[in-house]
């Protein structure tokens, strides 16, 4: 391996990351955790990169990081190790360092994130002038019952398909279930990190309350008129070796499991929970993400008319098609589209509540904006219950 030079700038007492490829600084506590404030360093050029403050206890309270030539970059605070208040500055040089959702235009000099979900900002020009419109928020017309399974999924998925505790992938072991898995997905660390965890829990769950949620697999491709929260079903996973195919929407919640061999294709997909497909993901109208507490590994590439993955993590190892997308995902390939463009797609039923906002659809601040128009929460609700997004 081949030795870094330290450049000077950088403390004497300084080692090397090799993972962060920087040089560090900080102290640790009794039990190895990192206290106080830490420093990392560009290797090239010895600027400070990113500092951390932690408490006693070694948890996250506050960071700032930099642009190469030392400005800052972002600056912010952490709430239970997730990031609560952040501000973004451009650079007035050349910089690695991406600006809030990354496309912005350049009149958007500062991005202060707002609180709640969503993510959105606040933006500001050089001469801190508030660049947002003024939006009223439109309310959809949704309900407040959630959609649950059909007897007739029920049937379906009682007939196809076997519980782990039944016997199900010729036994309840962690190491059969990965072990059929693994070796067809690419990312086999990433999948292990991921969920074996959550296997283990569904596990174990199942060793002290028979009643806990339980893994269903079925052993063929099959077919749902839903697949609403698995809890509904008394399950805490689904693995289908075959291809899923669903008239309506998919919702999967976090700490829940849905494993496709084959291709998932539904009208509408929102996933918070650990979401393994190894064909394509097509949905024919949406794909959502919702928050951060799983991840999507999606080997045949995705398609939909409209994606937005919020704070929700998509790994994909084949290219994506999307109508039109926003937020924070580097394979977005429409990013630029103005946001007007996607109204002319959008279902009247939906624009009727939007009509006070029109002079506003293509205002500079346009990445993400859809939400400031329309609530997430109830719009996520509104295609559950099988309204149409998209004229036909």
């Amino acid at each position: 391996m081949e030795k870094q030079l330290k450049p000077q700038g950088v403390p004497e007492n300084a080692m090397w990351n090799p993972k962060a490829e920087k040089w560090q600084l900080g102290t640790s506590n009794s039990e190895n955790k990192p206290i106080g404030e830490w420093k990392w360093w560009r290797p090239e050029t010895g600027i400070i990169a990113y500092i951390l403050i932690h408490d006693d206890n070694g948890v996250a309270k506050s960071f700032t990081s930099f642009h190469p030539n030392g400005e800052i970059a972002c600056e912010g605070t952490y709430v239970k190790n997730t990031v609560n208040k952040a501000t973004h500055y451009r650079s007035t040089e050349s910089t690695d360092v991406r600006f809030a959702f990354g496309t912005e235009g350049p009149e958007v000099w500062k991005a202060v994130q707002r609180s709640g979900y969503p993510l959105t900002y606040d933006y500001y020009d050089k001469d801190r002038r508030h660049l947002n419109s003024e939006i009223k928020q439109s309310a959809l017309p949704v309900g407040n019952q959630m959609t649950k399974p059909s007897k007739s999924d029920i049937d379906t998925l009682q007939r196809k398909g076997k519980r782990l505790r039944d016997g199900a992938l010729d036994g309840s072991a962690l190491e059969t279930i990965l072990g059929k898995i693994s070796p067809l997905l690419s990312y086999e660390d990433d999948l292990e990190d991921a969920i074996q965890p959550l296997l283990e829990v569904i596990i174990d769950d199942l060793k002290e309350d028979p009643d806990a949620g339980d893994i269903l697999v079925v052993n063929e491709s099959i077919h749902l008129a839903e697949l609403n929260t698995l809890s509904f079903l008394g399950l805490k996973g689904v693995i289908v070796w075959g291809d899923l195919t669903i008239d309506g929407t998919m919702r999967l919640s976090e700490n829940h499991l849905l494993v496709v061999s084959g291709n998932l294709v539904a009208q509408n997909i929102i996933t918070s929970g650990n979401l393994i497909v190894l064909g394509k993901m097509i949905a024919r109208s949406c794909i959502l993400g919702d928050y951060n507490h799983g991840s999507a590994f999606i080997e045949g590439g995705m398609e939909a008319k409209f994606f937005y993955p919020e704070e929700y993590e998509f790994k994909v190892t084949n290219e994506n098609n999307f109508k039109y997308a926003f937020g924070k995902y580097d394979g977005l390939n429409l990013n630029d589209q103005p946001l007007s463009d996607f109204m002319q797609l959008i279902h009247p039923l939906i624009l009727e509540n939007m009509d006070q906002n029109k002079a506003y659809y293509d205002t500079p601040c346009k990445e993400g904006r859809f939400w400031d128009y329309v609530d997430r929460w109830q719009f996520m609700r509104y295609i559950e219950q099988g309204k149409p997004v998209f004229k036909e």
